[in-house]
């Protein structure tokens, strides 16, 4: 079950998947009774805990997910209810990032997928407690401020269009407020360069209808090790520019510090979906 409810300007998407909670639940109880008799730290006693941590984990772990979202233009009491139109069709913007990092035989050894803007656990702590526990792979992409200016100029006034894109990878926070002037902690060394997303069909190959909504998906990028190894990182920026006098699109917090060792390949492709 998914349900998206919107508190203030954040909106929450809560999966719940019942055979978890169920188990969880049981699991749960059977702890709890079986710690009430036995000796304590003797087998009975510590199979009964052992019974009570997996079901702790198993609702808040795989059983309850919660993702933040962000809408675009909706009202700050709309409430989305998914199969329901509470809100527009049209109010959220949906970017997301799927990162990979082989080794040298080409064998995925990380990989994430991330989506949904912006970045804010502090206004959800089930979210940060879930994502610090490791209990969730989901990271957040957030559309920083500046990346809102860029987009809104070039398309509305007609000003300032970025001419190409870049990702660039940092060891640095996402935050709404970050600029691409403040972001820091970019690798220099052993191979490791930005990798170009040019503003045509080669950058962006693919715009069609995706579950009745358009989304434009961009093409792989590779970034590779050599020579030694390059990192740690823990961000990866969309930007204008491979220095500091563009704008940083879109950030994305990576679920884990990254460092590529010589020969390790790190795979970026980027989806941006309106809805």
């Amino acid at each position: 079950m998914e349900q998206d409810v919107k508190a203030g300007k954040d909106t929450m998407r809560i999966t719940v998947r019942w055979p978890w909670v169920a188990a969880g639940v049981a699991a749960v109880v059977l702890g709890m009774k079986g710690m009430r008799k036995p000796p304590r730290w003797s087998a009975a006693f510590v199979l009964a805990l052992i019974a009570l941590v997996f079901g702790v984990w198993a609702i808040i772990g795989p059983g309850i997910d919660v993702e933040l979202l962000q809408e675009q233009g909706a009202s700050e009491d709309c409430i989305i209810i998914k199969g329901a139109a509470s809100c527009p069709e049209s109010t959220r913007m949906k970017i997301r990032w799927n990162l990979r990092q082989l080794d040298r035989q080409g064998q995925i050894i990380w990989s994430q997928e991330g989506e949904g803007l912006p970045l804010q656990p502090a206004s959800l702590p089930l979210a940060f407690f879930g994502r610090f526990l490791g209990l969730s792979n989901t990271a957040y992409a957030a559309v920083i401020d500046e990346g809102e200016q860029s987009m809104l100029d070039c398309y509305l006034r007609g000003q300032n269009c970025p001419t190409t894109f870049y990702i660039r990878l940092f060891n640095d926070t996402c935050a709404e407020t970050k600029t691409l002037s403040t972001l820091s902690g970019e690798p220099t060394t052993n191979g490791y360069a930005a990798q170009q997303l040019t503003r045509d069909t080669t950058g962006w190959p693919t715009l069609a209808l995706s579950s009745g909504d358009y989304m434009a998906t961009s093409a792989q990028k590779t970034f590779t090790a050599s020579g030694g190894s390059w990192g740690p990182v823990t961000s990866a920026v969309l930007a204008t520019t491979t220095n500091n006098s563009g704008k940083a699109i879109n950030c994305l917090a990576l679920s884990q510090s990254r460092t590529l060792a010589d020969a390790e390949n790190l795979q970026a492709t980027l989806t941006w979906k309106q809805q």
